[in-house]
This record gives structure tokens, C-alpha cells and sequence, in this order.
């Protein structure tokens, strides 16, 4: 690519970002702080919240109001969480789902659609799902995909009908560029920084305002006693405004997190540290006993009983007992309380576990806080050695087994085995809902009223 195109396309996103600083100042603050990298093979534009990675030849083709849309867009996905979905989200019709609560909630802080000139190169513009009919702005992804009846990749034709980006770099966050042409970076010199203007002189420059009005109050009707069609206006409540200031809340805190980057290396702040540094004190085939489903095969002719193999009657034979433990869903608490030093004993006890069990271990492995992180398979160390400890919020047990009623249930954990440090509100037993449950904890001073409990020594 050479360097006349690389400024064209950079003096493109810098004015882009200049007009959106008057619709949104936040979106400035964080649009300032991506990378923008050119990269043919992504579709049309897509972020892992770090970068935002697009298609130079499509980018280029965008009028001033698409390009504007779309950069807001992808902002919105980052400040919404789209881009840490868990991997039983992955796929076109979750992708779906978030552009339409994207798209919504980019009209309920101002952004007039119905007003936009065509946008050729972008497509329909979906806030509301489907079946039943709701707009995006009201719902959580989780709720809305069920109002999203159809995966757009399985309907012949229908990508660029349903689909105005990608989300392959959703899932790819510890890219910085590298692969592609960076054609901005955060701190470069920006000489269309709105800043550098007054409101008038921007308005005037860009003529930005042209299509970014805050929407009219909506007009209903009803029926009075005496037939009569009297207007009734509809102002924004409490609920509403809160909504909006929460968004905005929401959004700078974003916008700080992205600040503290310091370098375009820098790894997860969320990323925590473990090693292996002691031998296990646990005896974990007797903490699992409960736990473990023997498949035992008595009178089995495979194989047949040896004493009586060179006759002609074959009988069956005694066969070894068979101990699988499969299915542990082992739990790690990563908040703020939780120290590394903890997670590393932690880690020590999951490595015994494994070499206890030798191979008949196999388990699925997550972290939470306050939320969840993407539970992991395991059944040996190496498998643990790529597993980066996730989390630093505040503490909540409930997200645990919120997220298995939510997503696992179709093949629901044999049990569940919980590190924590304990502090925090224990959920009642019938959070369960019947799985067996081990509670690990490292301070004796916090135990939970039901369970297995195991005090761990540091």
C-alpha cells in the first residue's frame, strides 16, 4: 500500500472521529485510543477492542455519513461487552443480535435513522429483533438471540442482507496490528481534532449535525370516553434517563480502562498470574469420591475369560472395574481479594489432581468475579499451561451458577468444585439445582452453610 493511500485513508477515520466528537464526545475519547489496521481478508470492519481492523477498498467506497455510523458501531460493541462472548455465543446469529442492541442503543442517545440518506455500502440497519418484535435497546444479548430465529450464514444470499461487519476479531484479542498495515495509531497528531475548533466552527467545517438529532417525543393516541382522539405525548421517565446516564457511565469507564494501555503490547489488564510452587496437600481421590461414576462391566464377553479360550464355549469374564471422573467443572475465583499467590496454589492443587488421576481425569476449567469467563476443557498439565487466569471484579457466586442453568444444563457438570477465598455471599443450596458441590476455600473464616467444604492451608 503506499504511503498516499495510507494518509488518505488515515485523514478519513481522523475527520470521521472529528465529526462524531460532536455527536458523542466519549466515542472521541475511545476511538482515540484504537489502532486502525488495514486488512483485506476481514470483512468489510470488525475490533477485539484494541484495534479496529477493515477493509481498505470497502472503507474508502463509505460516504462521510456511513463511515461515521459504522466507527460509532463498532465502539458501541466494545462499551456493550460484545466482544468477550463466551464461545457458546460464537456464530452469525449472536453477531446479529448485538448489531441490532448496537443499533438501538446508538438511536436512543441520538442517532436519527430515519433521516440518514441511504447507506449503500452498510445495508438495513436492524433495532429491533425479529420474532417477537422488540427493540434491541431493551434487551440483553442472552434474551434477544431467542428473538432472532436464524442463523444469517445458513440462509443462502443473506450475509451482506443481515451481516454490516464482522466479528472474527471478537475472539483474537491479543492482536495489536501486527499482520496488517496500521494506518493509525494512538497519540499521532491529529489536525482535525474538534478540539482545536469552537462548536460553530466544527458545525460550519464538517456540517456535522445534519443527520444526529435527538429523537422527538413519540405521539400516542387513545380513545376517550367520548370517542374523541386526544394526543397523549410520552415523556422520558426516571427509569429511562437513568438507562441513558448509566450508558454514559458505563462508556467513560471504558474509555479510562483504554487509557491505562500503555504500549500496543501490554497484555489483559483482567489477566492474572499462577505457577506451580508446592507439592499438593490434598488427596484428591478421596475429595472426589463422591464425585467419580464407576463404569463397571461384569460378565462381559469382551474379552472372554482366557481360562477357557482354546475351547470351544466361550464364557465371560470378570472385567476390570473402569474409574472415569469426567465432567468436574472446576471454578476459580479471580477477584480483587483473590492475590496471585493464592491462584498459584491453586493451580498446584489442579496439577496434582491431574497426576493423581492420571488420565481418567478430565475437566472443564473457568474463572469468574462478578461474571463468568469462557470455561475451558483440560485433562493434562500442559492443557493448564495455556490457561491464563482471568478476572480482578468483586466477588459473586451466583454468576456461577447462573451461567451453568443458563448454558450447560443440556449436558450439565457431574459436580462442581469452587476455589474461592470465601468472601462474599454465599447463594442458597438451591442455586445447585442437585449438582454436588466442593467448596475449596484458602480462609477459614468465610464457609458456606451447604456442600463439601475443604479448607485449603497456604
Amino acid at each position: 500500500m503506499t504511503d498516499k493511500r495510507i494518509q488518505n485513508l488515515k485523514t478519513m477515520i481522523q475527520r470521521s472521529r472529528s465529526r462524531l466528537a460532536d455527536i458523542q464526545p466519549d466515542f472521541t475519547y475511545l476511538l482515540r485510543r484504537l489502532i486502525y489496521v488495514a486488512d483485506k481478508s476481514t470483512y468489510r470492519i470488525s475490533t477485539n477492542g484494541k484495534c479496529i481492523y477493515f477493509d481498505p477498498d470497502w472503507l474508502q467506497r463509505l460516504t462521510e455519513d456511513e463511515l461515521d455510523f459504522i466507527l460509532a458501531h463498532e465502539a458501541m460493541h466494545i462499551l456493550l461487552g460484545h466482544i468477550d462472548r463466551d464461545t457458546y455465543f460464537m456464530g452469525e446469529r449472536f453477531h446479529l443480535t448485538c448489531d441490532i442492541i448496537v443499533n438501538a442503543h446508538l438511536e436512543v442517545i441520538g442517532w436519527n435513522f430515519d433521516n440518514l440518506p441511504p447507506m449503500p455500502h452498510i445495508g438495513t440497519i436492524y433495532r429491533k429483533t425479529f420474532y417477537p418484535v422488540m427493540s434491541g435497546y431493551e434487551l440483553i444479548p442472552e434474551d434477544a438471540i431467542k428473538m432472532v430465529p436464524f442463523d444469517p450464514s445458513k440462509v443462502s444470499g443473506s450475509r451482506k442482507k443481515y451481516v454490516i461487519d464482522s466479528d472474527y476479531w471478537w475472539d483474537q484479542k491479543d492482536d495489536c496490528g501486527e499482520n496488517g498495515i496500521i494506518v493509525l495509531r494512538p497519540g499521532e497528531e491529529d489536525p482535525y481534532d474538534a478540539g482545536q475548533f469552537t462548536e460553530t466552527e466544527t458545525e460550519e467545517k464538517y456540517n456535522i449535525r445534519r443527520n444526529f438529532e435527538k429523537p422527538e417525543r413519540r405521539k400516542k393516541t387513545h380513545r376517550s370516553e367520548d370517542t374523541e382522539t386526544t394526543p397523549v405525548v410520552r415523556t422520558v421517565g426516571y427509569a429511562e434517563s437513568a438507562r441513558k446516564k448509566d450508558l454514559s457511565a458505563r462508556l467513560k469507564a471504558l474509555n479510562d480502562f483504554k487509557a491505562e494501555m500503555a504500549s500496543d503490547n501490554e497484555t489483559d489488564p483482567r489477566t492474572r498470574l499462577w505457577n506451580q510452587i508446592r507439592r499438593s496437600k490434598l488427596d484428591w481421590r478421596k475429595l472426589l469420591n463422591v464425585f467419580v461414576r464407576e463404569d463397571l462391566c461384569d460378565y462381559s464377553f469382551t474379552p472372554p475369560d482366557k481360562r477357557f479360550s482354546e475351547g470351544d464355549l466361550f464364557l465371560p469374564d470378570y472385567n476390570v472395574l473402569s474409574e472415569k471422573t469426567k465432567n468436574i467443572l472446576f471454578m476459580v475465583d479471580t477477584s480483587t481479594s483473590v492475590e496471585d499467590d493464592i491462584l498459584s496454589i491453586v493451580y498446584s492443587e489442579l496439577c496434582s489432581a491431574l497426576y493423581q488421576f492420571g488420565n481418567s481425569l478430565h475437566g472443564i476449567l473457568a474463572f469468574f468475579d462478578s461474571r463468568v469467563y469462557t470455561p475451558v476443557k483440560f485433562d493434562s498439565i500442559s492443557d493448564l499451561k495455556s490457561i491464563k487466569p482471568t478476572g480482578g471484579g468483586t466477588t459473586d457466586f451466583n454468576c456461577v451458577f447462573e451461567y451453568i442453568r443458563r448454558y450447560m444444563m443440556d449436558h450439565p457438570p457431574l459436580s462442581i468444585v469452587i476455589f474461592t477465598d470465601g468472601k462474599g455471599d454465599f447463594p442458597p443450596e438451591e442455586a445447585a439445582m442437585n449438582i454436588p458441590v466442593l467448596w475449596m476455600i484458602t480462609n477459614s473464616h468465610y464457609l458456606p452453610e451447604w456442600g463439601r467444604c475443604v479448607v485449603v492451608e497456604e
